[in-house]
């Protein structure tokens, strides 16, 4: 339990460090990055018809995407295709990841 709320803090953490700020910890190290994605909270949209699905995969690509141009990346994913059976989602996760 809480698996979502301690991903929240360590991805906000992360971003203030990313950015330059100080960031509530005795001691910290952060490495240079090309930049900090994050997928914490996907729904659906019903201005394009989108299911949460879709939108998961379309963000799970782009997420793909940019990690590839920009070298080193880190990027905050919670639960994705919370939605699918356990078996569905992870040949979807696999697909994504390998296309």
């Amino acid at each position: 339990a809480g698996k979502s709320t301690v991903l929240r803090t360590v991805a906000g953490l992360a971003h203030l460090a990313h950015v330059g700020c100080a960031v509530p910890a005795e001691t910290a190290e952060f490495p240079e990055l090309g930049g900090l994605a994050s997928a914490l909270h996907v729904s659906d949209d019903t201005r394009t018809g989108s299911s949460r699905y879709v939108a998961e995969l379309r963000r799970l690509r782009l997420l793909r995407d940019v990690c590839a141009a920009a070298g080193r990346f880190l990027a905050f994913i919670d639960e994705p295709l919370l939605g699918t059976s356990l078996t569905q989602g992870h040949a979807t996760r696999r697909a994504v990841i390998e296309d």
